[in-house]
């Protein structure tokens, strides 16, 4: 057995030394050989490189900068080993890291392993898994699994990512068409799609220096991952929504969400059925998916927001936001202006708007009775009786609260519900006081 670390290089040469020492010192009991791919670094860094090249160590050079995915793809067309290693080349590596990893690769049905990676800056975790919650994020699991050796993901980074040759070929390589971001991702999502896992060896840990060597590009990170969701969106719909249940069940737990009856119920109700795709879920996930979609159409394509409301009529036919009502709001019985509210109050919200926040602007007064209660008040708001937000206890005077994300889709009516916190029946004077 062979293994092939492939380590793309662009500049950055002192870290890729020391990535490189480390490297060598904790793998001396396998049989393996290190292919650097030097992809057009500046003329100093291409002789220090070529300097390298001796024994189990080659160095290919790439006449442009071709980026991640193209430069790891030219290093595994030259690798000899049965196992391919994909390393950046900010990384530092203790002992004992690889073992875990090897180990991982040989489980029946594992075509990908990562593992943990600790943030050199900081000294927490980075990454431990890539998380699809189900708030229709896609994100870092930046804390530790549990106790076992190996947690199973729908993707790792490809920082540092083990996979058999004969897979990585088998699934066509890294696609080339990413620009630095989610070939990883990707890469996992395509061996997921032929029965293969992807696992975290959580007894393998390593130290990175987050985005040292490529650095952090926002708009590129947006094409990558729109080129991601437009490829993958069904698959990552589904996974996102089957995740819905336990994060509501976590955000409950953790004090994160509001505890809503209709929403823990229909959480628990998913858990335990076989596709686990919840109402709510769906909602959430595919409003997240959609202003994505927008957000877009406006920063990489340059459209206006009219240009994109626009559009979705044309698709959607010809209605427009323009209908609303509301309930349970009463006239100020003073001759201030506004709506105050008793217990609850409903807004309805035709198809055709566009809603992804929420504001709403308010004031607390003081009681002017006697018999009105001096206790605390709160807002309870829920949207489209998918997702609810707890304001409590909000302070006397004027307030203002903001909702981003809400779960609501331009082409179905929506619902915005208001609940009273903090005053209950089971206080007399605060309930006939708001009653009367």
């Amino acid at each position: 057995m062979k293994i092939s670390f492939i380590i793309p290089v662009y500049n950055h040469i002192e870290l890729t030394l020391q990535c490189l020492s480390t490297l060598q010192e904790t793998v001396s009991n396998v049989d393996y050989e290190i292919i650097i791919v030097d992809d057009c670094s500046d003329a100093e860094t291409a002789q220090k490189l070529r300097s390298l090249e001796k024994g189990n160590i080659r160095v290919l050079r790439n006449q442009e900068n071709y980026g991640y995915a193209r430069s790891n793809n030219i290093g595994a067309k030259k690798a000899k080993g049965t196992y391919i290693f994909l390393l950046n080349n900010d990384l530092e590596f203790p002992k004992k890291w690889i073992n875990p990893m090897l180990s991982g690769l040989r489980k029946r049905k594992v075509g990908i392993v990562g593992n943990v990676q600790i943030n050199a800056a900081t000294g927490e975790i980075d990454h431990s898994g890539f998380l699809f919650d189900g708030k229709g994020t896609l994100r870092h699991k930046k804390t530790r699994n549990l106790k076992r050796k190996f947690t199973l993901f729908h993707a790792v980074t490809g920082a540092c990512l083990a996979i058999r040759k004969e897979l990585f070929n088998q699934l066509g390589g890294l696609d080339e068409k990413y620009e630095n971001g989610c070939e990883d991702i990707d890469l996992c999502f395509k061996a997921k799609e032929l029965g293969w896992k992807t696992i975290v060896a959580n007894e393998s840990t390593i130290t990175h220096h987050v985005s040292s060597t490529r650095g952090i590009n926002n708009l590129r990170n947006e094409r990558n991952m729109r080129l991601f969701q437009n490829k993958w969106r069904t698959q990552i719909s589904t996974t996102m929504v089957k995740a819905w249940p336990t994060t509501y069940l976590r955000g409950v737990l953790s004090g994160c969400e509001a505890i809503c009856w209709p929403q823990v119920r229909e959480a628990i109700y998913g858990l335990f059925s076989r596709d686990r795709q919840t109402p709510s879920g769906k909602l959430i996930v595919e409003a997240k998916l959609k202003r994505n979609e927008r957000h877009w159409m406006s920063i990489l394509d340059g459209k206006s927001d009219e240009m994109i409301k626009e559009g979705y009529w044309s698709d959607q036919g010809t209605w427009q936001g323009t209908q609303f009502s509301y309930s349970g709001l009463e006239n100020n019985l003073d001759d201030e202006k506004g709506k105050w509210i008793k217990e609850k109050a409903e807004f309805q919200l035709g198809a055709g708007f566009f809603l992804s926040s929420i504001q709403i602007i308010g004031t607390i007064r003081l009681p002017s009775k006697e018999r009105e209660t001096h206790g605390k008040l709160g807002l309870r708001i829920t949207t489209n009786s998918a997702e609810s937000k707890d304001y409590f206890p909000l302070e006397m005077g004027e307030f203002l609260l903001n909702i981003e994300d809400v779960p609501a889709l331009p082409e179905s009516p929506s619902k915005i519900e208001f609940t009273l916190l903090g005053v209950s029946k089971s206080n007399a004077y605060a309930y006939f006081g708001r009653k009367l």
